[in-house]
């Protein structure tokens, strides 16, 4: 999920717009242009939401494929079926692959990596 680029349309150019009124406008239009640009490297607005099922064996390494294409910076854990303690692994991360561990086996868990 990302936020789109924002597009303003230009001002007219007409000699009848008052040049304070002109002057606001664009003042208005850098203030939001700036503002989209700067909430668009907010790293919640480039996040996934993943749902997938642990290891049958408690502890084991799982690598989670996500299609961010940077290495993410973490992840929340939004929904669990069992109790469990959801930590990561031991193998570094990559630009497509997360790895975590569970302390049950098979629960089945939804994430938001960002």
């Amino acid at each position: 999920m990302k936020l789109p680029n924002l597009i303003l349309p230009p001002l007219p150019q007409s000699p009848t717009i008052d040049p304070q009124l002109r002057t606001w406008a664009e003042d208005i239009s850098r203030y939001l242009l700036d503002f989209n640009q700067k909430a668009r490297e907010i790293l919640f607005n480039d996040a996934e939401i993943i749902t997938y099922t642990t290891n049958p064996v408690a502890n084991s390494e799982d690598a989670i494929k996500h299609h961010l294409d940077r290495i993410p910076q973490g992840y929340f854990i939004l929904k669990k079926d069992k109790a469990a303690d959801i930590y990561t692994g031991t193998t570094p991360w990559t630009t497509n692959t997360i790895y975590l561990k569970c302390s049950v086996a098979s629960a089945t868990l939804t994430i938001l990596i960002f």
